[in-house]
């Protein structure tokens, strides 16, 4: 295996795949780490969006349906043109990558990693709530004394009789 190697031109396997496993994963460029945090920002940044959009639309048209794909579409979309401009557009992913590696306070480096784990779940929890189903979204619709079409169209009004009403007794 080792001629192999030297017909390569590789002295020493062992360093060579080190060398290339630390390029694959800590090169701030073009790492899988980079790539999935790219990934995980963009669907953060489109659940925030999300959720500020259920509360808009609580608040300015709070009898208002519409299709969830749509809302998850264009709020990607608009999350990944964000992200694209202010981060890869500037390289400000890399330098930031860069700065964080470079940086030897273990609690400033566990704080940051720990906020950065913490935003999806977050923005995961952000979107649930502020829907017309979640307490974020329950709150406002109180606020506007108002209901979604959903309740509305299955929720009995005064008028309507229930079902003891409509049985004959005799």
């Amino acid at each position: 295996m080792k001629k192999l190697y030297k017909k390569k031109g590789i002295d020493n396997p062992r360093e060579w795949f080190d060398e290339r496993i630390k390029d694959r994963l800590e090169n701030p460029e073009r790492s899988l780490a980079t790539m999935y945090g790219g990934g995980i920002a963009i669907a953060s940044l489109t659940f925030i969006l999300v959720g500020f959009y259920h509360i808009l639309k609580i608040i300015f048209f709070p009898s208002f349906e519409d299709s969830f794909g749509y809302v998850l579409a264009v709020t990607g979309i608009l999350a990944y043109l964000i992200d694209n401009l202010l981060v890869t557009q500037q390289d400000q992913g890399v330098k930031y990558i860069k700065e964080f590696n470079n940086i030897k306070d273990k609690k400033w480096r566990l704080k940051w990693a720990i906020i950065t784990v913490l935003t999806f779940p977050f923005s995961i929890w952000f979107m649930i709530t502020s829907s017309t189903d979640g307490m974020i979204g329950k709150f406002l619709m109180n606020l506007h004394h108002t209901e979604s079409a959903n309740s509305i169209l299955y929720r009995p009004n005064e008028n309507s009789k229930t079902i003891d009403d409509l049985i004959i007794k005799r």
